[in-house]
């Protein structure tokens, strides 16, 4: 199976501390090196402009790197033109996800559903019960449901562009909710349960709440 691994956001700087070279290795262990050894995967990384591009490049080996100036920038835009980078790509499987991230364990225990958008979880708090907010590092999609996912995008820019937690209320609309699986049923902050986001305010915000893995608490110690 081709497998598009597409990287979106900060991945140096800008705000928190941001830094591909620390998270690089556990996404590398716990995702991509595991996803190689029954698929073909293919990089394509989305980001902001900063002196580390090349290296960047090379660490996670991108088919296709854009990036763009940060001032101005929205999260919801800025997916929305990653997942476009793969548009006339040869993939059956799509994974979108952070530069931030530390799994907190590999591939076999993620639990994906290989013909389902897979959603890491609903988001806790309350903010599922009252709004249908998800869980937005990793969002993994077949090829079979490629459209409506992009349908699902354009539809998001109707609403608050600095974050993609409401995206399961336009994307059930698009797809029905008989064709969206969530990895895990308990409701996590920003999915904690398979990964910690490195960065400073996180690691403020949820130290002592949930569990957070020791590469990031160790980091910002």
């Amino acid at each position: 199976m081709n497998v598009a691994l597409i990287f979106a956001g900060i991945s140096f700087g800008h705000k928190s501390d941001r830094d591909f070279r620390h998270c690089f290795p556990n996404i590398s262990k716990n995702l991509i090196e595991p996803l190689k050894t029954e698929h073909e995967v293919k990089t394509y990384l989305y980001t902001y402009d900063n002196e580390y591009l090349e290296e960047l490049r090379a660490t996670f080996n991108a088919v296709k790197l854009v990036s763009i100036p940060f001032e101005g920038s929205k999260q919801n835009p800025t997916r929305k033109s990653a997942f476009e980078m793969v548009d006339g790509e040869d993939i059956d499987f799509y994974i979108m996800l952070r530069f931030d991230l530390h799994f907190n364990y590999s591939l076999d225990k993620f639990n994906f559903n290989f013909d389902k958008f897979n959603f890491t979880s609903r988001e806790g708090r309350g903010y599922w019960d009252n709004q249908k907010f998800i869980g937005d590092t990793l969002f993994a999609w077949p090829k079979r449901l490629h459209e409506n996912v992009r349908q699902a995008f354009i539809d998001l820019q109707k609403h608050d562009a600095n974050h993609m937690h409401n995206f399961y209320s336009v994307l059930s609309n698009t797809t029905g909710i008989e064709d969206i699986h969530f990895m895990s049923e308990e409701h996590q902050l920003s999915g904690h349960l398979l990964n910690t986001i490195c960065t400073r305010d996180i690691v403020t915000r949820l130290r002592g709440e949930v569990p957070l893995h020791e590469e990031v608490l160790a980091r910002f110690s």
